[in-house]
């Protein structure tokens, strides 16, 4: 009825996304960001709903132009972070059954080296996207400390990113700080 009024649509847009309605959110952020595509809430807002559809490219390229718009953005830096993780994640499982694959013996040696080939070049892309979760997870980290924000989450994620990319001191401080303790200056 009302389809210019920003007030309108935003609480439209709320009411279908509280309710687990993501196309119609979708659609909704996706007109949005069409309109005015320098609002950054926007951006956001779109890119959230990717990333919970799963749509891991969509979302990050959402999510990186909300950050460019507004590079100080939490939430944003957080779900950027959690998309690269999530894409890393299902890359991870492409590299399970690929191994199984090869691990069962039913291939012949020329397809079980194909799959071996295939095997390490995901598992590169899955450590490259747990290594780019590393830059808005940490700003995320940073700016969400200096203003007293609850980080539980961010070092979780931390965690799991620094885990993944083998840097095994910054992935146990990044859970002791999800645990709600940090090291002191001397790592205790």
């Amino acid at each position: 009825m009302w389809p210019e009024n920003a007030e309108v649509t935003a609480r439209l847009f709320n009411v279908y996304a509280r309710t687990n309605q993501l196309e119609k959110a979708m659609a909704i952020a996706e007109s949005e960001v069409e309109r005015e595509p320098d609002n950054a809430q926007h951006w956001y807002n779109y890119g959230s709903l990717l990333l919970e559809a799963e749509r891991y490219d969509d979302a990050i390229m959402a999510l990186e132009k909300s950050i460019e718009i507004e590079p100080d953005n939490i939430s944003g830096l957080f779900n950027l972070g959690a998309a690269y993780q999530n894409k890393g994640v299902d890359l991870n499982d492409e590299v399970s059954t690929l191994d199984e694959e090869i691990r069962g013996g039913e291939l012949s040696e020329e397809d079980a080296a194909a799959a071996q080939e295939k095997m390490e070049a995901t598992a590169a892309q899955r450590d490259d996207l747990f290594g780019k979760s590393l830059e808005p997870l940490t700003k995320a980290r940073s700016m969400a400390e200096a203003t007293g924000e609850d980080v539980t989450g961010i070092c979780t994620a931390l965690g799991q990113a620094y885990a993944r990319t083998n840097d095994m001191e910054k992935a146990s401080e990044a859970y002791e700080c999800a645990e709600g303790t940090t090291p002191d200056a001397e790592g205790n």
